[in-house]
């Protein structure tokens, strides 16, 4: 049963689960001909950060080797680079796949693949921390973070210098795409809907 599925240039990318871990069909979306199959050895969410597609070449993280894998647009493995050991929840990627945003203890780093180099974004004292997205032409990271008192927050923090720029109570979901975001919520037991355009009034529907 396939689990998933995205486009993927002229093609389509399904997803299957095996034993052995999740399995890439590429279908051609003009004949429906399936075109490649590809077992990547490692078990893969569709809908993570850990999976990135471009126009022509996908990014995948695989967890048990400390892999980010390259495959091109026939599905074949075309480069690999290792990331550090204490990778901490999910990592974020560019679109053009030429950076990769994730964290270790205490710090979001972003390494650019073109030069191997790994910047340090933000250093502040957390327990634990993932990221959500990139999002708003990739200027703006979504991170959730647990911190020693207990308390949750989602931070929102620039991808130019760091900084937090705002900061919410509790792990939040939070979807952009271009300009526009959508951000549901609990406040006590209402479920609020949060949307709008970037730096414009927040609405909301309840």
């Amino acid at each position: 049963d396939y689990t998933g599925i995205r486009e993927y240039g002229d093609n389509i990318l399904l997803f299957s689960q095996a034993e052995s871990g999740t399995s890439l069909t590429l279908v051609s979306k003009k004949t429906a001909a399936v075109l490649q199959t590809v077992d990547l050895g490692c078990t893969l969410d569709p809908d993570s950060g850990d999976l990135q597609t471009g126009s022509n070449r996908l990014a995948y993280y695989d967890r048990n080797s400390r892999l980010l894998v390259f495959l091109d647009s026939t599905l074949r493995q075309t480069g690999q680079v290792e990331l550090p050991e204490d990778i901490q929840g999910s990592l974020v990627m560019s679109r053009d796949l030429n950076r990769i945003y994730y964290c270790i203890p205490n710090e979001i780093r972003m390494l650019d693949l073109q030069s191997g180099i790994s910047r340090l974004l933000k250093q502040h004292g957390v327990t634990a921390q993932s990221l959500i997205s990139l999002c708003f032409e990739e200027s703006l990271l979504v991170c959730t973070a647990d911190y020693d008192d207990g308390t949750e927050k989602t931070l929102y923090i620039s991808t130019t210098n760091g900084a937090t720029i705002y900061t919410e109570d509790g792990h939040r979901c939070f979807t952009a795409c271009k300009n526009a975001y959508f951000a549901p919520r609990t406040d006590g037991s209402v479920q609020e809907f949060l949307f709008g355009l970037r730096g414009e009034a927040t609405q909301n529907l309840t």
